[in-house]
């Protein structure tokens, strides 16, 4: 659900991906998955919802969720990610807990609500199904409360507008009931990134908590701090604290009641054992008894505890072909006596089986829980649709991923599936059965489902009560913030967002991880961003800690299908996060680099050694006029040509006498000693060596002209007699290769490939 767990790059094309199958006898590539097997059902009939040439839901990389994390794919430091929160440590930085955490419990999802929040980043506008599904929610919904959007810029703000009203919403809404806020966002997925409503049962005010998010998603992992800082453009009068907690977990995985029963999934501790350093697979094996006392079960309830008031924690199975794991997907509290579990029926398809087995496991091991006062749950069942295909693989779709809003529950259906309609009939019931005073709407989710999330991913209500500042504000005085006992006292300095950070509760360190320290080291692309800028026609933009740059014919602009500068557009990020200028010249740097190198600016570097002129990446003239890769003898001198880095050929002599050898095809060798000639009578003819034959093993030197002994005429190196040709680069080919290390076309190519399979931009000018 929700976080973006691949890489933001470009797949490797479509003629590297041909030019890797030619070479495949030489280097063996990984053979391609097979495709996912073909919907059983009828094809999908939303017109707006992309699909492939197989008729599977094409998916947009920018929207994947964060399946599991990949032990392989260390987290870059230093990278723009660390930056952003190296630059914003008042978004980041891990707090000390509520003091007042004795009478605090987390939100519960029926409690009277004045807002569902969502955000909406202005790149959605160009996916139709799922804006519906947004609309859809702000029409219901503000008919029961107020909506605010957390959007990007002017261009999502007035898409999103003229959509709602086309929808039938009253005009007089707008402004009112539904209003929205400018602030930097990633993505859709509200409720894991946003904050947790925490609620002080004494003074009845609300605060924030906050959990540390995804690494590639910095702008929404600031979502909590930025939203408690500006509630006055929702019209409250005061700001409330956020409580940042050394914790790494995603809202749709977290679900309690108001005595304190905290609920999470198995895919969460494994997640925690992945940022601890090392994936354990065995976690999603052990039985629910085992997954309650687990070591990471247990830092995490002692970390819910102190800051969240849970009282405990309850581990879950969590699905297993669900790409989050999250219990949203699965799991509802309805209240503080019931929860509702989703269950698989006969005949079941794919991981349908083994799903239906642990989540039976789930509802029971749910109603034998005994909470601390000594009462128990009862778990009522709620029909699970299926799953559809996709070019990612098949997804799991449900009923249960609803949001609760003052009497409303907006839960998700397919229309577009007509075999789906008896089990979403089915479901209908259930949530009639279940909660019979609420009034049940289902909204279309096709698209939002298709990347693990439906209705409740990409919501977060806010409770009816007053919001409160648990910590005052500091004052800036000199150099420290002058605090209030439990608040922040550090540098009174403001973020790069002019918010001066001297308020909210004191930081336990200055970033979002105390346990690995805090330092990020210096920009090794000098403030040129990923998302990229423009020199004039210039493109320019970090990637792998290096800058890479771009001669644009058609322009430079911004790109905002995919989020970042790029050649063939114009204008600028209409968030304003993303400035189009670049900052300040690069320092091109070409220290212990070459000839034809890059330099760090998108440049190349221009140093030859031996005096050469660096042309066209190519160190010319003034090189040792010799062939790279050749070899040869010049009387008893052995001589070979090599390329240096520099792309300067280079000769290499060796003086074979000087120990007593000989030279032949350019390596030294023992000399060979002639045979006595056989004793003839004397009237037989002796045979002798030719006197005009060349010296034996005697080979021609790197220009050699013929001379008339038949040796190898002409002096070697500088200044000797050369034919004036001009020497190129001549590694050698095939498979194996030999010449110089990863030498020969196929390694170049292959180098070529993997950057292009890597860099996120293809050229296009």
């Amino acid at each position: 659900m929700r976080s973006f767990a691949l890489p933001r790059r470009a797949a490797i094309s479509a003629t590297a991906a041909a030019l890797l199958g030619l070479l495949g006898a030489c280097n063996a590539a990984e053979p391609a998955a097979p495709a996912p097997a073909a919907d059983p059902g009828p094809a999908p009939a939303v017109t707006a919802t992309p699909l492939d040439a197989e008729g599977r839901f094409l998916v947009n990389p920018r929207l994947l969720p964060a399946h599991r994390v990949n032990p392989t794919k260390a987290t870059l430091k230093a990278d723009e990610f660390d930056n952003e929160r190296a630059a914003n440590p008042q978004h980041f930085a891990i707090t000390v807990p509520p003091a007042n955490i004795a009478h605090v419990r987390p939100m519960v999802e029926w409690e009277p609500m004045r807002a569902i929040t969502m955000s909406y980043p202005g790149y959605m506008l160009t996916s139709a199904n799922a804006t519906a599904t947004f609309v859809s929610i702000a029409q219901h919904a503000s008919e029961h409360g107020e909506v605010w959007f957390l959007v990007d810029g002017n261009q999502a703000e007035n898409g999103l507008t003229s959509r709602i009203l086309a929808a039938g919403v009253p005009p007089e809404r707008l402004g009112s009931t539904i209003r929205f806020l400018h602030a930097p966002l990633d993505s859709v997925w509200f409720i894991d990134a946003g904050p947790l409503p925490l609620v002080d049962t004494q003074a009845n005010t609300f605060a924030f908590a906050d959990f540390r998010y995804y690494h590639e998603r910095p702008l929404d992992d600031a979502l909590p701090t930025v939203l408690a800082r500006n509630l006055a453009g929702f019209g409250y009068e005061a700001t409330t604290s956020v409580y940042r907690a050394p914790l790494t977990v995603e809202g749709g995985t977290f679900q309690s009641t108001t005595d304190g029963i905290c609920f999470t999934g198995d895919r969460e501790l494994y997640n925690l054992s992945c940022y601890d350093g090392a994936c354990d697979e065995g976690i999603e094996a052990l039985t629910l008894a085992q997954l309650q006392t687990h070591p990471f079960a247990d830092a995490m309830r002692a970390t819910l505890a102190q800051y969240v008031g849970c009282k405990d924690l309850v581990v879950l199975h969590s699905i297993t072909d669900d790409g989050t794991g999250h219990i949203d997907m699965y799991l509802k509290v309805l209240d503080d006596h019931r929860v509702l579990i989703g269950k698989y029926e006969a005949p079941f398809s794919g991981q349908q089986a083994t799903n239906a087995a642990r989540l039976d496991d789930d509802a029971a091991f749910i109603e034998a829980y005994v909470k601390p006062d000594g009462s128990r749950f009862t778990a009522p069942r709620i029909i699970m649709p299926g799953s559809r295909n996709s070019s990612f693989g098949r997804v799991p779709f449900t009923y249960v991923n609803s949001t609760f809003f003052n009497g409303l529950n907006l839960w998700p259906a397919y229309p577009s599936y007509s075999d789906w309609n008896a089990s979403r009939d089915a479901a209908e019931a259930t949530w009639n059965e279940v909660l019979p005073d609420m009034e049940h709407i289902y909204v279309d989710a096709t698209e939002l489902s298709f990347y693990s999330g439906a209705i409740h991913c990409v919501t977060r209500t806010i409770p009816a009560i007053e919001a409160g500042d648990w910590v005052a504000d500091g004052t800036c005085g000199g150099a420290e913030c002058a605090a209030p006992a439990g608040g922040y006292d550090g540098v009174c300095v403001p973020g790069d967002d002019g918010l001066e950070a001297c308020w909210g509760p004191a930081w336990q360190c200055d970033c979002n991880d105390c346990s690995t320290g805090c330092e990020v080291a210096a920009d090794p692309c000098g403030g040129i961003p990923f998302a990229g800028c423009c020199d004039g026609s210039t493109l320019y933009y970090c990637e792998q800690q290096r800058v890479y740059s771009q001669a644009c014919q058609g322009g430079c602009g911004w790109d905002g299908s995919s989020g970042w500068y790029d050649c063939s557009f114009s204008g600028v990020d209409p968030s304003g996060h993303a400035p189009r200028d670049c900052p300040g010249a690069c320092e091109p740097s070409c220290e212990g680099r070459f000839c034809g190198d890059d330099d760090g600016c998108g440049g190349t570097c221009t140093t030859c050694t031996g005096g050469g002129v660096c042309t066209d990446g190519v160190c010319v003239g003034a090189c040792d006029s010799c062939t790279p890769g050749t070899s040869g003898c010049d009387g008893d001198t052995a001589w070979t040509c090599a390329e240096e880095t520099s792309g300067c050929p280079r000769l290499a002599l060796t003086a074979c006498d000087e120990s007593g050898l000989t030279c032949v095809s350019g390596a030294c060798v023992e000399r060979r000693v002639e045979p006595e000639p056989d004793t003839v009578d004397s009237d037989t003819r002796e045979t002798t060596p030719d006197a005009t034959s060349s010296p034996d093993g005697a080979t021609a030197g790197p220009d050699a002209t013929s001379a008339d002994d038949g040796a190898g005429g002409g002096d070697i190196g500088v200044g000797g007699d050369t034919s004036g040709q001009a020497f190129t680069s001549r590694k050698s080919s095939g498979c194996a290769g030999g010449g110089e290390a990863g030498g020969g076309p196929l390694a170049g190519l292959l180098g070529v490939l993997a950057l292009a399979a890597t860099r996120r931009r293809r050229t296009s000018v």
